[in-house]
């Protein structure tokens, strides 16, 4: 997915955030009014500029790594959000048991867990500062998915292990909190399909509160299945900076689930064995998918033209300066 010409105001937003919640941290630099006030003009100016350089075709999530990341560095704080991820971990995992019940008492199991799992989704505090878990999953609870490829999804799967094949699965989760729900969705799957190997992957270092290793062992996923980082610390999943082991399980995945946004954004057009499993927070992504803001997708990705994906393939994220 390219960016719109509504990006670099949303990216200028969410680089305050991010400034706004690394100063709240114990770790953080003790600025004056002054000295706030000459590192916000400085960070503005350095962001304008790194976002004037990027190419029309990058997508939403590239664009804004480099100025979050300048965040980081002017304020030497290396996880913002380690907090609030712990927190989210700590709230999703209170929910667990009872959302467990509801998939096993449920017309459709695995049905059931994919929406919980996609309720989760609402769990972004890159992009919002507050959320209603409870309300996510009442509202996705209701409505279903409004565009559900799923069952290509289950009969190949089911038609993999009638024929011996012992299909793999990439689950690429998103970020901590919704992790835990994405661990029920993969407990769901694993039981449905006991033939198929399933592997997930989180970030391979801090940005926002996307997931990482801690977190996947924090609420219990990596007791289930082997859990692999991507080998980068920036948003979504740009295969081409991504390391060998994951590119390796990408490329050997007969199916690949992607969770949230930013893998949307960066997945979108590379693969027709990617679906995308997440909820549109924003008007642009909305439009893109097809959907209303907020309304819950299963969606089978496509794949480009053979020209467009060696272009996107020799294509990696540049270094923020």
């Amino acid at each position: 997915m390219r960016q719109t010409p509504t990006c670099h105001s949303c990216v200028e937003r969410q680089m305050w955030r991010v400034l706004e919640v690394a100063l709240s941290r114990p770790d953080a630099p003790k600025w004056s009014e002054r000295e706030l006030a000459e590192a916000k003009e400085d960070l503005l100016a350095r962001a304008r500029e790194w976002l004037a350089e990027q190419p029309l075709d990058l997508s939403p999530a590239e664009l804004s790594w480099g100025p979050i990341k300048m965040v980081y560095e002017k304020t030497g704080v290396h996880d913002p959000y380690a907090e609030l991820k712990d927190r989210s971990n700590r709230e999703a995992l209170a929910l667990l048991e009872e959302m467990r019940e509801w998939i096993h008492t449920g017309e459709d199991p695995l049905e059931t867990a994919a929406r919980l799992a996609v309720a989760g989704n609402i769990i972004d505090l890159g992009i919002h500062k507050d959320y209603d878990i409870h309300e996510s999953i009442r509202r996705i609870l209701e409505e279903g998915f409004v565009i559900d490829d799923m069952e290509r999804f289950r009969e190949d799967l089911a038609g993999g292990e009638t024929r011996g094949e012992n299909p793999e699965v990439l689950y690429i989760c998103d970020n901590a909190g919704e992790i835990a729900f994405d661990r029920l969705f993969i407990e769901t799957l694993i039981e449905h399909f006991p033939r198929t190997r399933f592997t997930a992957t989180v970030n391979g270092g801090p940005v926002l509160n996307d997931a990482l290793q801690e977190d996947a062992e924090f609420v219990g996923l990596t007791d289930i299945v082997p859990v692999i980082d991507n080998g980068y610390d920036l948003l979504g999943t740009v295969l081409p900076a991504c390391s060998p082991e994951f590119v390796e399980a990408f490329e050997r995945a007969d199916w690949v689930i992607s969770k949230g946004q930013a893998n949307y954004e960066t997945l979108d057009g590379v693969s027709d064995k990617v679906v995308f499993l997440l909820k549109a927070k924003c008007e642009p992504i909305a439009a893109h998918v097809g959907v209303a803001i907020y309304q819950g997708v299963f969606k089978r990705g496509e794949s480009l033209d053979r020209e467009s994906s060696e272009a996107l393939a020799g294509a990696a994220c540049p270094p923020a300066r």
